[in-house]
């Protein structure tokens, strides 16, 4: 490809004619989706395809539906992976949501001696399975291997690569080879990999409609550029490596509560605590399972936390751990479905814009 950031990917042998034929008339149908509508590039900066001219270059037979496959792109000349699955069931007419995983620190085997990095939070997590099931596109990118699979969430310990850099390179490169519904861009982390997608939902938030941090933490340098972006984050009271009442020194490191996180997105989402709703329950072995969330009436923007009493720090109801009273993926899967992006049609507001301008701001 002629833009050195575009994914280098394996073009796949075509075993016959019509295989070819098939996946041709899937890429001219998605330009001519393209030359057809506006795609968003980014909260201030809209690319209008009007014509061939214009259209992102494409290579026929490079997307495999229904496999996993491993990408690269360039970031400040450094080769950076990830893993993409695309369903089978994707079809180049119609736009797919796009979930962005973030794995955890590490570079030793993980969870039910999963491989580290992206290669462990696909069978970790079984997003790949959902994906085929509930039809949307996952891109399992890989942190820097050079830091031991560490993310930037801008603390010292782990890593200095540009990552939020890669993530909306793979954010843009996707959107221009696949149908992406640009309403439906979500980002999910676990651990280090969470405490990086709260940053990058905030350096992003334009695009982003919401977020979901599974026993991960905040740094307490965000600011409030991710207001308007829904989070879910999922939590062990029992977690022995990200404490749940947090962690004041830690290499340096300040990991803070579980109910920071919680705060400091109902507080930029003007959602007083009162305006709340708590749930307790018990799950069948006992466990006790708190429950906390907030809506904003107006941009449909919601916080929501869960708590577990007993568990650790796992992803819940993964690989090795499908036992726990709370399964992650199906928790993060059922708060995104109703999650968008909006803009009004005349403005091409933001939710977060239209939050304000209801408010009279």
């Amino acid at each position: 490809m002629s833009n050195n950031a575009q994914p280098e990917r394996d073009r796949p042998a075509e075993s016959d004619a019509t295989s070819a034929a098939s996946k041709i008339d899937d890429a001219m149908a998605h330009s001519r989706m393209l030359a057809e509508t506006q795609v968003n590039v980014s909260g201030a900066d809209k690319l209008a395809v009007k014509d061939k001219a214009v259209l992102p270059e494409l290579e026929l037979g490079q997307i495999k539906k229904g496999e996993t496959t491993r990408e690269t792109v360039k970031i400040d000349g450094e080769d950076c992976q990830f893993l993409l699955r695309v369903p089978e069931s994707y079809d180049p007419k119609k736009p797919m949501p796009l979930i962005i995983a973030f794995h955890g620190y590490g570079d030793k085997p993980g969870q039910g001696d999963t491989k580290p990095g992206a290669e462990g939070m696909e069978p970790v997590t079984g997003l790949s399975e959902r994906a085929e099931k509930d039809g949307f596109i996952v891109a399992y990118l890989n942190g820097n291997p050079k830091e031991k699979n560490a993310w930037n969430n801008n603390q010292w310990f782990f890593s200095n690569r540009d990552d939020v850099k890669f993530t909306k390179t793979v954010m843009d490169n996707l959107s221009k080879d696949l149908n992406v519904d640009q309403e439906r861009i979500y980002l999910v982390g676990f651990s280090n990999g969470a405490s990086f997608a709260h940053r990058a939902a905030a350096a992003l938030a334009d695009r982003v409609a919401a977020v979901a941090d599974v026993s991960g933490w905040m740094t307490g340098q965000e600011k409030a550029e991710a207001k308007g972006v829904s989070m879910l984050s999922i939590h062990s009271k029992a977690d022995d490596a990200v404490k749940f009442d947090g962690r004041p020194i830690w290499q340096g490191v300040l990991m803070k509560p579980s109910e920071y996180t919680t705060d400091h997105y109902r507080k930029i989402n003007d959602m007083p605590a009162m305006a709340g709703v708590a749930q307790h329950t018990q799950a069948a072995n006992g466990t006790q399972i708190d429950t906390y969330s907030y809506k904003d009436p107006v941009s449909k923007t919601e916080v929501k936390s869960i708590f577990i009493e007993n568990e650790g720090h796992v992803w819940f109801g993964g690989k090795a751990n499908e036992n726990a009273p709370v399964n992650a993926t199906d928790e993060v899967l059922k708060f995104f479905s109703d999650k968008r992006k909006v803009r009004d049609a005349g403005s091409g507001a933001t939710a977060k814009e239209l939050q304000e301008m209801a408010r009279g701001r």
